[in-house]
């Protein structure tokens, strides 16, 4: 038998010139990132042209998958909550073993959940949630000690995903990321993130 390669897959990235924001683009795939995530409002925005764009030149039959990330690095310090418990920030189903009562918070550098989770008959959601310290590998970059709370929500639609249908499937998926952030997070966390 003939053992044939894939061919390689061009992968272009656009980086914004404040470098906030990436778009990554194949023959079959798009996805934009953000570092600063401004509301949904305004990253739908950002992601209208170039997807109407992709649409426009490839002209998929259908997306096999539309996804949703949303990466939630919860900072006490930058939220003026120092000396505050993921007890009282975070709901229950959330923390793992943090809300045991004999696991001491201090003791507890890094660790969590993942959940897998259906989230209507069309829509599913993968989820890591809590306590770690977040690395910045560039060059000689300061190191952040603080244990932040990451709450890692990836949505995504599955089958054959009409292209006009699109836009709608993001709107839903976002709708269940805004439900299922909102149970994460205690009213004492909503109140300082204003």
């Amino acid at each position: 038998p003939k053992v044939e390669q894939d061919p390689p897959v061009s992968n272009y990235h656009f980086v914004s010139a404040d470098g906030q924001r990436k778009l990554n683009l194949t023959q079959s795939f798009i996805a934009l990132s953000t570092l600063h995530y401004g509301g949904w409002e305004e990253f739908a925005r950002r992601l209208d042209r170039p997807l109407a764009e992709f649409i426009r030149i490839y002209r998929p039959a259908y997306f096999e998958r539309v996804g949703l990330r949303y990466v939630n690095i919860i900072s006490r310090d930058k939220l003026g909550l120092r000396g505050s418990g993921w007890r009282e920030l975070i709901a229950p189903a959330y923390l793992g073993p943090l809300n045991e009562p004999d696991v001491r918070e201090e003791d507890f550098v890094s660790g969590g959940i993942d959940l897998q989770l259906k989230l209507d008959s069309s829509c599913q959601a993968k989820i890591h949630a809590g306590p770690a310290r977040v690395q910045n590998n560039a060059p000689n970059a300061p190191q952040d000690n603080e244990v932040k709370f990451i709450l890692d929500m990836d949505l995504s639609m599955g089958g054959n995903v009409d292209c006009t249908f699109s836009a709608g499937a993001l709107e839903t998926l976002h709708a269940h990321s805004t439900r299922l952030f909102e149970g994460a997070v205690t009213d004492r966390l909503r109140a300082a993130m204003d």
